[in-house]
């Protein structure tokens, strides 16, 4: 659906449902000893409710670009995860899936009249099956992800199914430095409206998307956090590769939000679509934060 539309500078923005998802609560936000957080998850009796799973499709008067692509409705097939049986152990205990055919974003594309060959990029934000799912929807996509992450990918990283992604498609990797609290080392290289940032915590790799319309900057998040609040209370969520680049990922977020007005927009936050119509931006009570610098 179209949720952000400005007829001034031409930008506009759809996000598209591709099912939804539920996860082990812990998962999604973890309050004991690291060391006994994946033990936790396995055994945990307790899911939240279902939650969306974003991907968002920006248009730029002369770019079309695919932020992460949702799940794909072939992951309800039994043998799905069968070629990575570590992932089909976990993924199995730890994530459930409620995805219909026509909620793949091939479909959804194609019932918004776009085409997917006209779409320049694809940019994951990070590999996990519900981020990078829908890949088999678009072959032959040029794709532009970090080069830590698709690295991980390839070799083995829980929840990365790389093995069912399309065989023709061109990778374009980007790198960043391996500290960038402030986002000093963004890649602008793509337009001179979109930026990429080191965001990692929940894999090594994570990176976001900062879409900048004038003085407003939409801020694609991926799985920084689930939602909002988590963010503004420097909640960690359970499913971190590291605690402590999560957390100085949570600052640097805030810390850029406190200089531009903002809107955040994580991949499983149910208020997104009421974010972007009303334009609501982060709050300086949500952010406020001290780091004696100002990020780019």
């Amino acid at each position: 659906m179209l949720v952000y539309d400005n007829r001034l500078s031409g930008v506009r923005v759809h996000a598209f449902s591709t099912g939804q998802v539920a996860v082990k609560k812990p998962y999604r936000q973890w309050r004991g000893v690291e060391a006994l957080r994946i033990p936790a998850l396995v055994a945990s009796p307790s899911w939240t409710d279902w939650l969306p799973v974003w991907s968002y499709l920006v248009e730029l008067p002369d770019m079309k670009v695919l932020i992460d692509t949702g799940e794909t409705p072939r992951v309800n097939e039994d043998d799905w995860f069968k070629d990575h049986t570590k992932n089909e152990w976990l993924l199995k205990r730890l994530i459930r899936f409620n995805i219909e055919p026509s909620q793949g974003i091939g479909a959804q594309l194609q019932r918004a009249g776009i085409d997917p060959t006209e779409i320049d990029y694809t940019i994951l934000t990070h590999s996990h099956t519900d981020h990078a799912g829908g890949l088999s929807d678009l072959p032959g996509t040029q794709v532009i992800m970090s080069r830590k992450e698709f690295d991980q990918s390839q070799r083995f990283l829980l929840g990365a199914v790389s093995e069912k992604w399309p065989s023709r498609i061109e990778f374009k990797l980007t790198d960043f430095p391996d500290s960038d609290a402030l986002f000093k080392g963004a890649d602008h290289s793509m337009h001179p409206q979109l930026s990429l940032v080191s965001t990692p915590g929940h894999t090594d790799g994570h990176l976001s998307v900062i879409l900048r319309d004038g003085d407003l900057s939409l801020f694609f998040a991926g799985d920084v956090t689930f939602n909002q609040s988590q963010l503004a209370g420097k909640r960690i969520p359970g499913i971190s590769a590291s605690f402590e680049h999560a957390y100085a990922t949570m600052g640097a977020i805030r810390s850029y939000a406190l200089y531009h007005p903002t809107i955040y927009l994580p991949s499983h936050d149910p208020d997104i679509v009421t974010r972007l119509d009303q334009r609501k931006t982060l709050t300086r009570s949500e952010v406020v934060t001290y780091t004696g610098q100002r990020p780019v």
